[in-house]
């Protein structure tokens, strides 16, 4: 299966847990997923990244998420 567009990014912090999470949503099927994470530099790398790219997809197969355009090379995560 080929990776497919993601339609949004959401970003949460939880500090009772001590996690941070993003949240993402498919385009075509609505359907969401979260990666939650315990290393805040790692969260604020994506988060800056994101905020940067202008391409999303997810591999469901792989589980990466691929960030690219604009300014940035493609890459998955």
């Amino acid at each position: 299966m080929a990776a497919e567009a993601i339609l949004g990014f959401g970003f949460y912090i939880n500090p009772q847990q001590r996690s941070y999470v993003i949240e993402f949503a498919m385009a075509r099927t609505r359907e969401k997923h979260r990666v939650t994470f315990d290393d805040v530099t790692a969260f604020g790398h994506i988060a800056q990244l994101v905020n940067n790219a202008s391409h999303f997809a997810f591999d469901p197969e792989t589980g990466e998420i691929q960030i690219g355009g604009g300014r940035l090379p493609s890459i998955a995560i």
